[in-house]
């Protein structure tokens, strides 16, 4: 017979762990897009991360938030910045984007080539050495763009000392029929394909407000 048991909630990890905000700045890139980012500082600082967030994410989203504070209890300097088309990120060439392009990425191309511009601001502002991080949508740009952003934080004087993509497929999670080398490699690109197949009652659980709150899925 099936049995079950409740466990009280551990105080620790039901801790609120978000921060507040950070620093806000806007970063003009070379094709004309103007990236909004949030930078929070600890004292003496030891490694500075750079973090993209996942698709239809922001600065706000409250991931970045308890980044944020799991990097100042570390001693790490985080910048995370809105992805093109995201959160504060929505101006290209002075002109602001409509509502309804939120979220729509140009390329994951555009994504690599602002992930390296954005290590190389990040180097030359806080001079401490780089991990970059990145999230479902962008973790599959940084995949193929690792190179470029360790030689763009190399000509601003830096050095990429670390990389972190979070989009892995599970272990075992490969079909039979599709070996594990090759879902390994396919999955990334194909990373938040799930959000674009959920059904309409659930979009407007996306916070399109970018408000902490409860109603922050």
């Amino acid at each position: 017979m099936p049995t079950s048991s409740k466990v009280a909630p551990s105080p620790l990890l039901m801790e609120r762990l978000e921060t507040e905000p950070g620093v806000s700045a806007y970063h003009d890139m070379a094709d004309g897009w103007k990236l909004h980012s949030e930078t929070w500082a600890p004292p003496s600082p030891i490694a500075v991360l750079l973090f993209s967030h996942g698709w239809h994410e922001s600065t706000r989203s409250l991931g970045v938030r308890r980044l944020a504070h799991a990097c100042q209890s570390r001693g790490f300097v985080l910048v995370a910045f809105d992805t093109h088309s995201h959160g504060l990120s929505l101006e290209k060439a002075g002109v602001r984007l409509p509502e309804k392009k939120r979220g729509c990425i140009e390329s994951l191309d555009v994504c690599g080539m602002h992930l390296a511009e954005m290590a190389s601001v990040v180097v030359k502002e806080h001079r401490l050495p780089l991990v970059v991080m990145a999230h479902s949508l962008t973790a599959s740009a940084l995949v193929f763009s690792t190179r470029k952003v360790v030689e763009a934080a190399k000509a601003a004087g830096g050095n990429v000392v670390g990389a972190v993509y979070l989009a892995p497929p599970p272990p075992g999670l490969a079909p039979r029929c599709f070996p594990d080398c090759c879902f390994d490699s396919c999955l990334p690109a194909l990373c938040g394909g799930c959000v674009c197949a959920a059904p309409k009652a659930i979009t407007p659980g996306l916070n399109p407000e970018l408000v902490l709150g409860e109603n922050r899925n």
